[in-house]
């Protein structure tokens, strides 16, 4: 899979299709409202992603947090992460397109660099290459 068609081929008329991804009403919201958050937010993905999203929501009080479902592809929602920095969380069961994937619809929406963390890999971090409007294919 090639990163930079999957980035640029969104167009504007494509995004405004999307929806945004489980629990990411509360960060639109906060966004919308001029505020950041205190912490970066962190985007649970894999098998073990509800339970994972559904304790740090609501255990830790941490209301930033999102959710990949398994089997969606991250490229479906429109994330609410203009300007943050992200913590993205492999819980498990998820392949290198499905995390690229991901990868590639946080950047187009604007994150400015984002940790992978992987149990199985490691750590990864991602930025957008802001000199160069479009990436050479």
């Amino acid at each position: 899979m090639n990163q930079a068609v999957i980035f640029w081929s969104w167009r504007q008329s494509d995004m405004s299709k999307l929806k945004l991804p489980p629990y990411g009403a509360y960060l639109r919201n906060l966004l919308a409202s001029g505020q950041k958050p205190t912490k970066s937010p962190w985007i649970y993905c894999g098998m073990n992603a509800w339970k994972k999203v559904n304790h740090h929501q609501y255990i830790n009080q941490f209301k930033t947090s999102m959710c990949l479902p398994p089997w969606e592809s991250g490229l479906a929602f429109l994330w609410p992460v203009a300007g943050l920095e992200l913590v993205v969380v492999d819980t498990g069961g998820c392949d290198d397109d499905y995390l690229e994937e991901l990868m590639c619809a946080l950047l187009r929406d604007g994150a400015r660099h984002v940790a992978l963390l992987t149990a199985t890999a490691g750590i990864f971090y991602f930025k957008k290459d802001l000199k160069n409007e479009r990436p050479e294919l």
